[in-house]
């Protein structure tokens, strides 16, 4: 049952992507899972692809590892979400908390990888992203 589901999702996303772009605007708010009591939509989908990519390339893969990754996480990117997605729930139903500190290193290593923290920006912006944004996905990580 649960693969069917899985399935079925991953067909609907594959189809909201690929449809008319009037469709595609309405299709970001599509929900493509349903994760205890918080709801996955298209977007979100779209934008932890994007956080991925971003730490990829920021982590200094190369190209081709970059796209044979992102290739996996396109397939399957939604399992992954929801795993996460409930790795957060259970961690914060068991009280775990992350320390600010590391939080902010890791957010250190990735600026050190550009020349200036205007480039780092840069490359958030460029892939859909704001540092809050990139601030929460690494407090999920490490949860």
């Amino acid at each position: 049952m649960h693969t069917r589901i899985k399935t079925l999702s991953l067909l609907l996303a594959l189809t909201l992507i690929w449809s008319p772009f009037p469709l595609a605007l309405a299709a970001d708010d599509a929900i493509v899972a349903v994760v205890n009591d918080q709801i996955i939509t298209l977007r979100e989908l779209h934008d932890y692809l994007n956080a991925i990519y971003f730490q990829l390339t920021s982590e200094g893969r190369s190209a081709e590892e970059t796209e044979k990754i992102m290739l996996d996480y396109e397939i399957n990117g939604l399992d992954q979400l929801i795993e996460d997605k409930l790795l957060v729930d259970e961690a914060n139903r068991k009280g775990l908390e992350i320390r600010p500190k590391a939080i902010e290193e890791k957010i250190s290593a990735v600026k050190s990888k550009y020349p200036t923290e205007q480039e780092f920006l840069d490359a958030l912006a460029s892939d859909g992203l704001t540092l809050t944004d990139l601030r929460n996905k690494i407090t999920d990580q490490y949860k």
